[in-house]
């Protein structure tokens, strides 16, 4: 069951076998989302010119062109666009997950994050209200997940 403390992102256990960290290689632009969502916080990157935020992370705006970018906090509700439930393994850490729900959320931050539905979470449906959380996984790193709104 996820957890929060006041101002933070919920904490998700990972509910799998071994550790997955060997998937997550953050690059130099996405070493700092990374890095504050194992801290429970979730930020993105903005542009300083047009303001829009960006995700996945670039150098570049995508939207006006702009160098640079400005890391801000970012409120973690949104609106599920739409989910699938997979039903393979892809990696053998994954196994005891199976199956296992992926959302395509809008958040209200302005961008779309695709990631796994939290464990024991209500049945996902197109216009669920979801926050993101943080995944803890048993090597210290932290994912994205998303669990129903209170």
């Amino acid at each position: 069951m996820p957890t929060r403390a006041e101002g933070r992102l919920a904490s998700v256990a990972w509910a799998g076998d071994g550790d997955p960290g060997y998937l997550l290689r953050p690059s130099p632009d996405s070493e700092r989302f990374f890095a504050e969502l194992a801290a429970g916080r979730f930020v993105l990157r903005f542009c300083p010119s047009c303001a829009r935020p960006r995700y996945p992370h670039a150098p570049v705006c995508p939207y006006c062109g702009t160098d640079g970018h400005e890391w801000r906090q970012a409120p973690p509700d949104g609106t599920v666009l739409s989910w699938a439930r997979c039903h393979l393994e892809f990696v053998p850490e994954f196994a005891p997950l199976l199956p296992y729900v992926v959302l395509d959320v809008q958040l209200t931050a302005g961008v779309r994050i695709i990631a796994r539905l939290a464990p024991g979470q209500p049945e996902p449906f197109a216009g669920m209200e979801v926050r993101l959380a943080a995944e803890r996984w048993p090597g210290g790193a932290a994912v994205p997940i998303f669990v129903a709104s209170d």
